[in-house]
């Protein structure tokens, strides 16, 4: 099979992926654009080598992402040792409404749009994010696919933190998971107030 050549390593990988990104079968599109992000993570979007991130670097960023800025030091770095780099091109679909929730994603540069209908006429562009944003939360949660579309609005560097890794070192760690669950309660508040606030300047 085509994603069987892939894993295989025969073959041009980009050739192989970009074909496979346009499968009928949803788990092989999946899985080809995740194979494209994986063959461009040592470099920038423009074709350039981008800078890899050290531990040290990445615990940096992270302590200021609201996500995790209750975490300690040591809580940080463990968790920088369980993110992996990734470089999205202006334009690119990261994840489609459906795919499942395994990652959650931290905006390192560039920006982000979480969309509806993403190329359709009845697109519509939910939130722009920014450096520092994290998306992708409700990844820690159930097994229900994503809500919604995310795209790459330019040129994009990310911190992706797989789901099972997370929860992992979220059983291991106790304190991280309060610390988490915390930053997001405030979130889902600061949401609710918002979409309050919105609903009353309609009327």
């Amino acid at each position: 099979s085509l994603m069987g050549r892939l894993a295989g390593g025969n073959g041009d990988f980009r050739e192989l992926a970009s074909a496979a990104a346009e499968d009928a079968d949803g788990r092989v599109k999946l899985q080809a654009r995740r194979l494209l992000l994986a063959l461009g993570a040592g470099a920038a979007p423009d074709g350039g080598e981008g800078k890899m991130l050290s531990t040290i670097e990445k615990a940096l960023f992270l302590k200021g992402v609201k996500l995790f800025e209750r975490l300690t030091a040591d809580q940080l770095r463990i968790l920088s040792n369980i993110s992996r780099e990734i470089q999205v091109g202006s334009g690119e679909v990261l994840f489609e409404m459906g795919d499942p929730c395994d990652y959650l994603y931290v905006i390192v540069e560039g920006q982000v749009e979480i969309v509806n209908d993403p190329g359709s006429p009845d697109e519509q562009v939910l939130a722009v994010l920014g450096s520092t944003a994290s998306f992708g939360e409700m990844a820690l949660f159930g097994n229900q696919g994503r809500s919604a579309a995310a795209r790459a609005a330019q040129d994009t560097s990310l911190l992706g933190i797989e789901k099972d890794p997370l929860l992992l070192l979220i059983q291991e760690h106790p304190a991280i998971s309060i610390a988490i669950i915390e930053q997001l309660a405030e979130i889902i508040r600061n949401q609710g107030a918002q979409r309050a606030s919105l609903a009353r300047s309609d009327k």
